[in-house]
């Protein structure tokens, strides 16, 4: 799996790359026509500035499958961790819906 990682109001270091890497590609599993390139689109951000409670850090991927069919999973946490753990398992489950209906 490919990414493209775009990062706003947050330093992306290599450990939240990896990471990030890491959780996202697991759902490559769930796809089983590997016959095309996949390409996630990641985004993460700290959506606001002055806030220091609450939930601040959201994570998004997009992915293009055949057919002009995307996959798309969002979450917005207190931690950017835990928003990318939460988004994943979205997308774990998006897979699953677009597999079943194939």
């Amino acid at each position: 799996m490919e990414f493209i990682i775009k990062a706003t109001n947050i330093e992306l270091t290599q450990e939240l790359e990896n990471f990030l890497k890491e959780k996202i590609s697991d759902c490559e599993k769930f796809i089983h026509n590997k016959k095309f390139p996949l390409i996630a689109k990641c985004e993460i951000e700290k959506i606001t500035s002055h806030h220091r409670k609450g939930p601040v850090f959201r994570a998004e991927v997009n992915v293009e499958l055949p057919g002009r069919k995307f996959l798309r999973a969002e979450a917005v946490k207190e931690e950017i961790h835990v928003a990318i753990i939460e988004t994943r398992d979205r997308f774990q489950r998006e897979i699953k819906k677009y597999v079943r209906k194939k």
